[in-house]
């Protein structure tokens, strides 16, 4: 499970750092920290 949630978090950090570093639309990027919450949710 320690494995799972790493990956987890990975993969959050990793669309974190993309939606930071893309010149993407105010709401476009909040869409994704929604998505990005949600995942942290269902890692924990």
């Amino acid at each position: 499970m320690a494995a799972v949630k790493s990956l987890f978090v990975l993969v959050a950090v990793a669309a974190v750092s993309i939606g930071l570093l893309l010149p993407v639309p105010g709401a476009h990027r909040d869409v994704n920290v929604q998505g990005q919450f949600e995942i942290m949710d269902v890692a924990n």
